[in-house]
């Protein structure tokens, strides 16, 4: 059974577009809720520019279009369409982190979605004996729900600003 055209060629288009707009209007209820959560911006870090991230909804709806004037069967208009929706997630998030990227009252935003202080159970190589941790650069959290967090650091004064600070607020974590 054949798909009728007016749903193989409009129907999956809108419904991407729409959710692309959709994601670019959530860009401010998620930094409000960021911020409601995270408090006061302590230490601003790696804020960059979010040209790149806000660029890549241009490309999404540039793949989107092409979809319309191109041929292609249904299910192959559904992946790109699905894929450049995707891709819209990806630059909300991207943005969010570069825009709001720092250290708060109450917790963590790098390279992850915001980790409250309270939900760090342990950085093990904070309790290493025979750690040099003066180079070192990638350290990872483990979360009181046992996940565990990577976090890479950009230079050595940042790390040495974030866990500055995270000790300071949280001493128990470099208890040996």
């Amino acid at each position: 059974m054949k798909t009728p055209l007016f749903l193989q060629m409009f129907v999956p288009q809108i419904i991407a577009a729409v959710l692309c707009i959709l994601l670019m209007f959530s860009i401010p209820v998620r930094q409000k809720s960021l911020l409601n959560k995270s408090g006061k911006c302590i230490i601003p870090l790696r804020r960059g520019n979010a040209t790149k991230a806000l660029s890549i909804f241009a490309v999404c709806f540039i793949v989107i279009f092409v979809t319309l004037i191109r041929r292609m069967n249904f299910w192959g208009i559904c992946i790109i369409c699905g894929a450049s929706v995707f891709a819209a997630e990806i630059a909300v998030r991207n943005f969010l982190l570069l825009k709001n990227s720092g250290i708060f009252e109450n917790g963590i935003y790098l390279q992850h979605p915001f980790m409250l202080f309270s939900d760090i159970k342990a950085i093990p190589a904070l309790l290493w004996e025979d750690a040099d941790i003066s180079e070192k650069l990638d350290f990872e959290f483990v979360m009181k729900d046992s996940a565990n967090i990577n976090i890479v650091f950009y230079n050595k004064e940042e790390k040495d600003q974030v866990l500055g600070l995270l000790i300071e607020k949280r001493p128990d974590l470099a208890e040996k």
